[in-house]
């Protein structure tokens, strides 16, 4: 089923890669790049013009050429005759010269030069002021492209290997060099590989959400940019931006990948991930989808004038980020070739670098519940400044819950608890789970934990944020902006996104402060407990104190430490997010998409995430709670082998009004109790007891019939079509679905 968006952002300006690249580059090469011999390497030349193609590695599967003249790089998968290129060989010459050069350039790098002036150049250029020189290397080559011009030069290295199936391509920070007043900022390593015409068949992938496809035949007659960060936005940067409230995260994985009518390309970024971003274009005709990496980070800062007027300019940080960023290109073919083969080789990668394992066995989870307890409100007694706890839900409605979803058949409810400990909502008492009093204090746990099954709880610690009331007191551990500014966020008022301080102010912790909280309550945690942490799978910063600081990367690393401690104790583990960073030892990934962003450059919406994942590690939704389409969205859970997420407290909306829960609507037991109830949660049980623990194989659409494959055989079409469907000799009415069975 085709699902168009036409929302979200079109940055037609989009600085990076609509540079003004005219005319054409010089090259110089250097070294022996090895003769040419085999029909492989025939079959490249004819492929492309003919002339100065030369094969530089080879294996039984694929071959690896570079014309010397310009640096182009191409592969050939030997199995389906499928021809890869960094840069396409067919540019025409109708194009604008800056966007004729710019679909030449194999890499893009953007600079400041004189206090904040930003300049983005590719490699191919009219003015000959980038030089490429290619090297043989073992296996490879590497591509060393020099730029100098009005007394600024740099040189940037970058290193393509050929492995079984996949080529790399790596950027060797570590040799980069830079004279005179210039910083580089940002490097995109073959921005142009896999770029298609919009009069060619295929497509390319983005991860977006759960993933979308961008068809290139929408490319025709269309100006529209695409840019994310992936893991989301950096809560350091941009606070002079006039957005400052927190945002959630589109892009979970580090992937994009591109389709063909013979053969698939999977793009991974295996490093740099946590300081990059995935780009997609649609320009004069042309499809093109990327990743963009900092080498270092910029920001803004604001300076005074004379009128008293606030003037922003640009400024960067002057260490580069330690790490090399580098990409592969896995080749696919046959049946491989789309995005379910993709899906498949990422789990793959995920399995064999990452340290995922599958599930051996698994109970269906139709249902899981985030319970929010306590939280603090303002008040006063004869004048006198007071905070008191108002009770959102109690251990003892918890267990009335429980029972309501039991009798109505949902069984084995995932329980998420956030603010059950002392001092609610805010969990301020880190050192030992001691239990809010008001809300049954541990003799209301313990009779809870009996009646929810503690297999099934999650005790949630929002480790990463520090709350502050009133004026914050940010205290030793804040995280710092580039402007030396102590980041500080906030959720806006529900009317117009103002900043509220009692609505909750928050900063965020260092390394060593988050090291130190969570060793904490790993230790103080019983064995085979469940603990969840909040933002840590969605939220990822820099901190740029002065004197310390840690890049996002840096937090990852911590973040899958902690994640390591938790899981060697043994204790479960829940993330917020769906960060696949943190897959690898976590028990429960919560708050992931079902469909795609939405973003207006989008063209169908693919499960791409869950087919990754599922077999894995047991997945929940996003809230379904504020939903207009929970009809659908149940369905795509039902389909995907999601469990839904359903937020609840056992109070009325308004008792929450003035707290750090103000953003809770639609909460109340009974909107959980209908879901329960609901024929698609029902039947997901039944259904997924022998599929929980199996791999997604495929995922297809046959008109508006959704059709999920999974490992054992089994097939889950499901109608999202307004009118009767047809499938393998049965009828699917609208908003229905059939389970075919091996």
């Amino acid at each position: 089923m085709k699902q168009f968006y036409e929302k979200g952002r079109c940055l037609l300006s989009a600085v990076f890669f609509c540079a003004a690249l005219l005319g054409a580059g010089s090259a110089e090469t250097a070294g022996s790049v090895g003769g040419e011999s085999s029909e492989t390497a025939e079959r490249a030349e004819t492929a492309d013009s003919g002339e100065g193609v030369t094969l530089v590695a080879e294996n039984t599967m694929l071959a690896l050429y570079v014309r010397v003249e310009t640096g182009n790089v191409s592969v050939l998968d030997k199995r389906n005759g499928q021809i890869w290129y960094a840069c396409p060989p067919d540019v025409g010459d109708g194009l604008l010269g800056s966007f004729s050069a710019s679909l030449q350039s194999l890499l893009n790098v953007s600079y400041s030069y004189q206090g904040g002036q930003q300049v983005t150049v590719g490699s191919y250029d009219r003015e000959n002021a980038m030089t490429r020189r290619v090297f043989k290397i073992t296996d490879g080559v590497r591509l060393l492209f020099s730029y100098s011009r009005e007394g600024i030069t740099f040189s940037v290295p970058v290193l393509v290997k050929l492995r079984e199936d996949y080529i790399s391509c790596e950027a060797d920070t570590a040799a980069i060099e830079e004279s005179g007043d210039v910083q580089l900022t940002k490097l995109s390593l073959f921005p142009n590989f896999g770029a298609a015409r919009a009069d060619s068949e295929g497509y390319s992938l983005i991860p977006d959400g759960s993933g979308a496809l961008i068809l290139n035949e929408d490319a025709k007659g269309r100006d529209v940019y695409y840019e994310e960060p992936v893991y989301g936005e950096d809560p350091s940067r941009n606070l002079l931006a006039p957005e400052t409230s927190a945002g959630g995260s589109d892009i979970r994985m580090p992937v994009y990948g591109f389709a063909r009518p013979d053969g698939a390309c999977l793009a991974v970024i295996c490093r740099g991930d946590a300081s990059s971003s995935v780009f997609a274009s649609m320009q004069y005709d042309y499809l093109r989808c990327g990743a963009i990496f900092a080498y270092r980070e910029e920001d803004l800062t604001g300076v005074r004038t004379k009128d008293g007027d606030t003037r922003l300019l640009s400024i960067v940080q002057d260490k580069p980020l330690a790490v090399s960023p580098s990409v592969r290109y896995y080749f696919l073919s046959g049946g491989d070739a789309d995005y379910s083969g993709m899906a498949r080789r990422y789990r793959a990668y995920l399995e064999e670098e990452q340290g995922l394992t599958r599930l051996t066995q698994a109970e269906a989870v139709p249902m899981a519940v985030e319970a929010f307890g306590g939280v603090m409100r303002k008040s006063g007694f004869l004048g006198i400044p007071m905070n008191r706890m108002v009770r959102a839900t109690s251990f003892a409605q918890l267990e009335t819950l429980q029972a309501g979803l039991e009798s109505g058949g949902i069984k084995n409810t995932q329980w998420l608890l956030y603010g059950f400990l002392s001092g609610g909502f805010e969990n301020k008492q880190h050192s030992a789970p001691v239990y809010e009093n008001g809300l049954g204090g541990a003799k209301g746990w313990k009779s809870a934990l009996k009646a929810l099954g503690a297999s099934n709880v999650f005790t949630v610690y929002d480790t990463s944020r520090r709350y502050h009331s009133g004026t914050a007191w940010f205290g030793a551990g804040g995280v710092k902006s580039l402007n030396q500014t102590t980041v500080e966020r906030y959720n806006g008022k529900p009317s117009n996104g103002s900043k509220r301080e009692d609505f909750g102010v928050w900063t965020y912790r260092s390394i060593d402060a988050l090291n130190l909280l969570t060793s904490k309550i790993i230790k103080k945690a019983p064995e085979n407990s469940g603990l969840a942490f909040a933002y840590m799978g969605g939220e990822l910063y820099s901190d740029f104190s002065a004197g310390g600081g840690f890049s996002r990367g840096e937090l990852m690393a911590a973040c899958q430490s902690v994640m390591e401690r938790a899981s060697a104790r043994p204790i479960r583990t829940a993330v917020e997010g769906g960060g696949v960073y943190l897959a690898a030892h976590a028990d429960l990934l919560y708050e992931i998409p079902l469909t795609g962003g939405g973003h207006r450059i989008e063209g169908v919406s693919v499960p791409f995430y869950s087919m990754v994942l599922h077999g894995l590690v047991p997945l929940a939704s996003q809230p379904i709670n504020n939903r207009t389409d929970a009809g659908e969205y149940c369905l795509r859970a039902f389909e995907q082998g999601v469990s839904v997420l359903c937020r609840v407290t056992g109070c009325d909306s308004w008792e929450l009004k003035d707290t750090k829960l103000n953003f809770l609507y639609n909460t109340g037991f009974e909107n959980a109790l209908a879901l329960g109830r609901s024929e698609t949660l029902r039947a997901y049980g039944e259904v997924h007891a022998a599929l929980a623990a199996q791999t997604v194989t495929r995922h297809h659409y046959e008109g508006e019939l959704s059709v999920t494959a999974y490992e054992n055989g089994w097939e889950i079409a499901v109608n999202y079509g307004a009118r009767t469907a047809e499938y393998k000799g049965r009828s699917i009415r609208s908003g229905g679905y059939e389970v075919f069975t091996a």
